[in-house]
């Protein structure tokens, strides 16, 4: 049998770690382990891990972060699992009796790399609603289709899975050196993993009705998705990992498409365009940053002729 080892880092948010670690011993198949990554630092949130270490029918380890961030905490939670297979979640998620067993159930088909689900956000105005069939895929010009909180249906193959509902093999748990940090964190380091397991020939399914329940916290020292920081980190970061890991044609493709049309929060030159056609004062600033970053990103993956792949 598959041994499988849930991650958890926790930062700053003692009565959330609290629910999540109640719901994961809740669950249908039980983890092999939990790996509890907490700064050093944080005595409140440690306490809650170790309390609960006498509580569970499995064990809880609790390994320090070397830093602040989600990047951070996996790095050392991935070293101190055992699991043949890594699943992440978040402290302010809720997993589903079922969700562990339902991901692992995915690992019995041959070439299944990573597997995921969604998660249904629960805010301050109820609960998230709409419905999205085409999820976590990659267009041809490299355009992320779907929200995956959204996500319905049946199972079916993705590019792309997120974090706060993540498992891979943990051979496949290899995050990389050369994105940028934002604040604590490096944005889009999924989208790294994701793709990096793709071009290996892995699959990565998603399943709608693997389920975590997310009550969203800020933390301290969150910073704003349209700060230029935030939107130069995610921009340097999306075109560093396409070009490292896609397909040549879906490579120029998705340089194309993002230098002149980009998004509404990583504008292109015509996106950029319209926006400042309608008035919007922050247009300019925005794809400036965004252009910077992107071609610092090409720049950057031209002279890493080793992490390439052709």
């Amino acid at each position: 049998m598959t041994r499988i080892s849930v991650m958890v880092p926790s930062r700053g948010r003692p009565g959330h770690l609290e629910t999540c670690l109640r719901g994961l011993s809740m669950q249908t198949r039980r983890p092999d382990q939990v790996v509890v990554a907490v700064p050093a630092s944080d005595v409140a949130t440690r306490s809650v891990a170790e309390r609960w270490r006498s509580r569970t029918p499995f064990p809880i380890a609790v390994c320090p972060m070397p830093g602040a961030g989600v990047t951070d905490a996996v790095r050392a939670a991935v070293d101190a699992a055992v699991g043949d297979v890594v699943a992440l979640t978040d402290d302010d998620a809720v997993p589903r009796p079922d969700w562990l067993e339902r991901l692992g159930s995915h690992y019995r088909r041959p070439g299944v790399g990573g597997a995921g689900g969604r998660d249904v956000l629960h805010c301050l105005d109820g609960t998230a609603g709409g419905a999205a069939r085409a999820v976590g895929r990659m267009t041809w010009y490299g355009r992320m289709a779907g929200p995956r909180e959204l996500g319905r249906g049946a199972v079916h193959l993705v590019d792309l899975l997120k974090g706060v509902n993540l498992s891979l093999r943990r051979e496949l748990w290899v995050l990389d050196p050369g994105l940028r940090g934002c604040g604590d964190d490096q944005p889009m380091w999924e989208l790294a993993v994701c793709l990096r397991a793709r071009s290996q020939g892995w699959k990565l399914v998603y399943d709608p009705a693997a389920v975590v329940d997310r009550y969203p916290a800020p933390r301290a020292g969150d910073r704003h998705p349209g700060s230029a920081a935030v939107r130069g980190a995610v921009a340097y970061n999306e075109t560093l990992s396409a070009l490292r890991w896609c397909r040549w044609g879906q490579k120029a493709s998705f340089l194309a498409y993002a230098l002149l049309v980009g998004s509404r929060g990583r504008p292109g030159l015509l996106a950029g365009l319209a926006q400042l056609g309608s008035g919007e004062p922050a247009a300019a600033a925005a794809v400036t940053c965004c252009l910077r970053a992107r071609l610092a990103a090409v720049g950057a993956w031209m002279g890493g002729g080793t992490a390439r792949r052709g």
